[in-house]
């Protein structure tokens, strides 16, 4: 099923990822959920962060460690309508903000990993060897994606960080549908070899109104490789789904183009649906 009606490989296919995105220690849990949500002030903030939460399922599910395991296939799409598929491994850690993605292909694994405030890392293992992938555009890339699907999954909880300024944006009224919004700015994606230019990341969540419900991430970043434009990306949050523990979390998220102007868009660069989901036991 994988890599069907092309003959590309996964290393081709994980650039071209990376291109449509730049072109167009654990953390101990010293501070429970109810101190973090007093820390909110501003009172629409908190009431979206904690309508957020019971939507999820409830507080209490998260002040425990969660660790999911996931089986996927991810659809990369071309220009011309066509596509190609890639079975993955997901895992991820909620408390340490982890991410990790296996690509398989042809006998090939690629592992793409990132831990909050770090860069991504990258690597190629087929047979017995291992190889590190360093070409920026390959690391970065994998950084943008890797840090909205973390967000998408991870919810409110991975919001509450003290690294992380929230704000909230207000309602807005779009294709028939209420949204609450929420800006999350932060240093997201880290340079490689480069001094902190002191210009924030910003996530700008978009809730639906009625469930309170993550329904897309859009990130605007500094192009690590110009250091001078800033570049954005839409991941469309779908579909969700309870887990046995109560945990609701989206089995379908679709990366689309973004732009300043926060236009809504439906052509699919990439897209991942998550087949299995594993609670790991701590």
């Amino acid at each position: 099923m994988c890599n069907k009606n092309t003959g590309l490989n996964i290393m081709t296919v994980l650039a071209m990822v990376c291109l449509f995105i730049l072109g167009g220690c654990a953390t101990k849990p010293d501070e429970s959920l109810a101190v973090k949500l007093g820390k909110l002030g501003d009172p629409d903030l908190s009431d979206m962060i904690r309508k957020n939460f019971d939507a999820l399922g409830g507080r209490d599910l998260f002040e425990t460690p969660i660790n999911l395991k996931i089986d996927a296939i991810a659809s990369v799409y071309s220009d011309s309508g066509g596509k190609v598929l890639m079975k993955q491994t997901h895992e991820i850690g909620f408390s340490n903000k982890k991410i990790t993605i296996t690509s398989q292909d042809a006998g090939i694994d690629v592992i793409e990993s990132m831990e909050s405030g770090s860069m991504a890392v990258i690597t190629q293992k087929q047979g017995n060897a291992t190889t590190r992938i360093s070409e920026n555009e390959e690391i970065y890339g994998s950084m943008v994606k890797l840090t909205l699907e973390l967000y998408a999954l991870t919810g409110a909880y991975g919001l509450l960080d003290d690294n992380i300024n929230l704000r909230y944006q207000g309602e807005e009224r779009k294709g028939g549908k209420i949204y609450r919004k929420v800006q999350a700015d932060g240093f997201f994606i880290k340079q490689r070899g480069k001094k902190d230019l002191g210009i924030k990341d910003s996530l700008l969540l978009w809730y639906d109104a009625d469930t309170s419900l993550l329904d897309r991430i859009i990130i605007r970043y500094l192009d690590p490789i110009d250091g001078q434009t800033f570049k954005f990306l839409t991941v469309n949050v779908r579909n969700y789904e309870t887990l046995d523990n109560g945990l609701v979390i989206p089995v379908y998220l679709g990366y689309v183009p973004g732009d300043e102007f926060q236009n809504f868009s439906e052509k699919y660069l990439m897209s991942i649906e998550l087949l299995k989901v594993q609670l790991l036991e701590q």
